[in-house]
């Protein structure tokens, strides 16, 4: 009867030893596509951010008229930089890290780019 019970423990203890390596062998790969998905996850989410704050800028730029300060909103650098910032707010976005370009549709070349005066307000020429 003790000889049956010895053999239970050593097979038990052989079973638990062979889970612990296969663990170790798997744990690197579950590992490293768990964090691959939280990287894509993360990637997709600032693609998303990025591409929603430019959207917003460029709506607050392409309209028409004034601004609340009597500024004209395509020429207000920092309105449409603020803009940018406000919608990416998770993203941490400074002013500085958006650059502001004009040109005359898809394919075409710049011919200006936004450097804002004392006021915000762009004062070069646009055709």
């Amino acid at each position: 009867m003790l000889s049956h019970l010895n053999t239970k423990t050593q097979n038990s203890l052989s079973e638990n030893a062979q889970a612990i390596v296969e663990f170790a062998i798997v744990a690197p790969i579950l590992f490293l596509m768990l964090f691959g998905i939280f990287e894509v996850g993360r990637m997709v989410y600032v693609y998303s951010a990025v591409t929603n704050s430019s959207r917003e800028a460029v709506r607050y730029g392409s309209a028409v008229g004034y601004d609340d300060n009597q500024n004209i909103k395509y020429k207000n650098c920092v309105g449409i930089q603020d803009r940018a910032v406000r919608s990416a707010y998770f993203l941490n976005l400074q002013p500085a890290d958006i650059v502001i370009q004009y040109d005359h549709g898809p394919g075409t070349a710049v011919f200006h780019t936004c450097t804002p005066g004392a006021d915000g307000v762009d004062p070069g020429y646009f055709l």
